[in-house]
């Protein structure tokens, strides 16, 4: 009980919140929680989710994190993914753990993630050389929009080179 007065009243509450989520079993309740993937050849997937099926739900379950990447960089329909962080290095090992290991991720996708500070320090950039992000610091969204600004201003404007 304990923990649970510690973390759960943060959560939001009202609009549909409290009949839908289960503060005893740390879980979103719902009628039909999974609906299945299609399209991703040669995985064993059942009970998949489709990005968006959890969409008001305040947390995930690491299967339903699994799921949904694998929804979200399906190579069938978008190619191989370029993954891209910034001093991304747990993040890399807490991304391939929800696969299992490095080894389990799915047929296609690159073992490794590019990282921003390593291009940074190669050609002698600092931090204060780069445009400020104008909204939404450390929010993940709106850090991965300004990455990507970042990542493809640098590697390819030849101005650093």
């Amino acid at each position: 009980m304990r923990l649970r007065a510690s973390f759960f009243p943060p959560l939001p509450e009202g609009e549909g919140y409290p009949e839908r989520i289960s503060y005893e079993e740390g879980q979103c309740t719902f009628e039909k929680p999974a609906i299945a993937i299609t399209g991703l050849s040669g995985l064993n997937i059942t009970g998949g989710y489709l990005i968006g099926t959890h969409a008001d739900c305040p947390w995930r379950t690491r299967e339903q994190i699994k799921h949904e990447l694998l929804s979200f960089m399906d190579i069938e329909k978008y190619g191989k993914p370029e993954l891209v962080g910034w001093c991304s290095g747990y993040d890399w090992v807490a991304f391939c753990q929800l696969f299992g290991t490095m080894m389990d991720l799915p047929q296609g996708w690159p073992h490794y993630i590019k990282d921003l500070q390593q291009v940074l320090d190669d050609r002698g950039i600092s931090d204060d050389e780069l445009p400020a992000q104008e909204d939404g610091v450390h929010n993940a969204l709106e850090d991965a929009r300004h990455l990507k600004k970042l990542w493809g201003y640098i590697t390819r404007n030849d101005c650093w080179q």
